[in-house]
């Protein structure tokens, strides 16, 4: 929010500053009075009652004003920045849709028609309009340097966002909505690609997985046979689940597990074997495969970029 990269996030950024600006002045003015009075007015020895002031007709018209005209001011720069913040979507269709999960996120692009997850390709310097959606309980997407925390309520499917980013540039956000055990590493990434970079990415994301070949065709083997296709998909074979993440391109990813450890081969594998120990109440079970086994679905899973 300090450090705004959209006109969205410069908007909040402003009316942040602005309105601490006037309450600050407030607070001076009037504890300043205080001290004022409590000074100038301060009983001294020998003093009798002090005068009885039923009124005064000028200062309370005044005190009156002043309030009334400051939260007209705050009250149009509120307004300036709700039309730059949430302009209505119209009859636009989402560039990118996005569910929360327990504790994940599917990011879809029904334009472009592929499914990725927890992280977010955009181009530099373009609206994108977002769909926010939650599949099972509430949750929240912010990513503060580019826009406004939005809830994604189950069974309302209607909440829109629009974000857009000044410059090229990773930009981190998270879940702020409490959504249970691991709430905490229910992390948004959010790359800014210039416009040929972003199609490059987009046209290498919207393509199948290629055929595994060779040392790889093992891997891909183990995939297949294990329960692996009952929640994950695999674009170009025969896993087509949505229980879990999409896999098609997991190697082209920077983190795994919604944010919580980078994408590694080592940690590739550690995750298979046991989530748990990593990601504690994550839904996805642990596998007891020979070493020989975990680096041939290792390496299998690293070929996907």
């Amino acid at each position: 929010m300090f450090n705004p990269n959209s006109p969205q996030a410069r908007a909040i950024a402003d009316l942040f500053f602005w309105s601490m600006v006037i309450g600050g002045l407030i607070f001076v003015l009037v504890t300043g009075l205080v001290l004022y009075a409590a000074w100038r007015y301060r009983g001294r020895p020998g003093d009798g009652e002090p005068y009885q002031n039923p009124g005064n007709r000028k200062l309370e018209i005044a005190w009156t004003i002043a309030p009334t005209l400051l939260l007209a001011v705050l009250f149009i720069f509120t307004l300036s920045g709700m039309r730059t913040i949430d302009p209505p979507p119209g009859d636009q269709q989402p560039d990118v849709v996005v569910t929360g999960y327990s504790w994940w996120w599917r990011v879809d692009y029904p334009k472009a028609g592929f499914t990725t997850a927890n992280e977010i390709h955009i181009p530099v310097g373009q609206q994108v309009l977002f769909q926010l959606k939650a599949g099972d309980v509430i949750h929240s997407f912010w990513v503060p340097e580019l826009g406004p925390k939005k809830d994604m309520i189950p069974g309302h499917p209607g909440n829109t966002v629009w974000l857009a980013a000044d410059k090229p540039g990773v930009y981190q956000g998270a879940c702020a909505e409490y959504c249970g055990a691991e709430h905490a590493w229910m992390r948004i990434r959010v790359i800014a690609h210039p416009q040929a970079e972003f199609d490059a990415w987009q046209q290498q994301q919207a393509a199948a997985a290629a055929p595994a070949s060779g040392e790889l065709a093992r891997g891909a083997e183990l995939f297949q046979q294990s329960t692996c296709v009952n929640c994950h998909a695999i674009r170009g074979t025969n896993a087509n689940a949505q229980a879990g993440p999409d896999l098609t391109h997991i190697a082209s990813r920077e983190t795994l597990g919604a944010g919580v450890i980078t994408n590694t081969p080592e940690n590739l594998g550690q995750w298979i074997l046991n989530p748990h120990e990593i990601k504690p109440g994550v839904q996805m079970p642990g596998y007891n495969y020979s070493t020989a086994e975990l680096r041939a679905l290792v390496a299998y899973l690293g070929s996907l970029k």
